[in-house]
């Protein structure tokens, strides 16, 4: 059996750079979706995470052949052990993980001058990063779960700006609850009062004007707010937040005491209206 030569020009070290880092990310993604699998709430999601994990060994098993074709020689590379506190934030991880997939992969094809790396390249950042971004998202959104009442600890500015329904509680107690929710542009929370509950409104994301009053027909406090400003709403006061801005308003939002059941999810402002909360 012959030597193998292998076809890698000194004048393209972009190719074998590429494939390299290509390897790396593939083997991050085998690592983060295998775990998610084994932390999965129930089979619909660990069969879904399962597939995107074989997806992801196609891959490196790929990069790993044209990279011993350009260089001779197999890649010594280690996949990052990178923790996640819960299913979700593992789940936000792989999200995010997706889109820098593609950003990357997107760079190195404009390095690289090989056509078919380059089409590999190309495929992975326009077809197979979204939609494995797209599945992640899906997966994030049916995963929805109230924490409460046990120790919990989250990341809320990326929880909310990740959340897409207009509500959804993610930790329930005796004495408080905490909901994020999404806003659309130009909607609004809608006019409201809780007699016996004080809030607290955290934007996370976006731009707001709020109204307070003690009738629903006389609001005279009002105010804007913006990304990491705070709204405090005493209990008794008429109150409405409405997205000004151009992109959807992502909020966090207090109650104390708890004003909504425990694991409540409104994936529409019209579907929590219909239920009377």
């Amino acid at each position: 059996m012959g030597k193998h030569i292998p076809i890698y020009e000194e004048q393209d070290p972009g190719t074998v750079d590429a494939l390299l880092s290509a390897i790396g990310r593939e083997a991050a993604a085998i690592e983060l979706y295998s775990r998610l699998a084994d932390a999965a709430p129930n089979p619909t999601h660990r069969n879904q995470l399962q597939q995107i994990a074989d997806n992801k060994k196609q891959h490196f098993n790929q990069f790993v052949h044209l990279y011993f074709t350009f260089t001779g020689a197999y890649p010594n590379c280690r996949s990052a052990y990178t923790p996640f506190r819960d299913y979700g934030e593992g789940l936000d991880m792989a999200l995010a993980a997706e889109w820098d997939n593609c950003r990357d992969y997107r760079s190195s094809f404009r390095h690289v001058r090989h056509p078919f790396v380059r089409h590999i390249l190309w495929h992975a950042a326009e077809t197979e990063a979204p939609i494995h971004a797209q599945r992640i998202r899906s997966l994030r959104s049916d995963a929805a779960t109230d924490y409460g009442p046990q120790p919990y600890v989250a990341h809320l500015h990326q929880a909310a700006k990740q959340n897409e329904t207009y509500r959804t509680t993610m930790w329930t107690g005796t004495y408080l609850q905490m909901t994020v929710m999404s806003i659309p542009v130009g909607d609004d929370i809608g006019l409201e009062i809780h007699p016996e509950t004080d809030q607290f409104i955290r934007v996370e994301k976006g731009e707001a004007f709020v109204q307070m009053g003690d009738s629903r027909d006389r609001l005279n406090f009002e105010a804007t707010a913006k990304e990491g400003d705070a709204i405090l709403v005493p209990a008794g006061k008429w109150h409405n937040v409405t997205n000004t801005g151009q992109t959807p308003l992502k909020v966090t939002v207090l109650y104390a005491p708890p004003h909504h059941p425990h694991g409540t999810v409104h994936k529409t402002k019209a579907e929590a209206m219909a239920t009377g909360t």
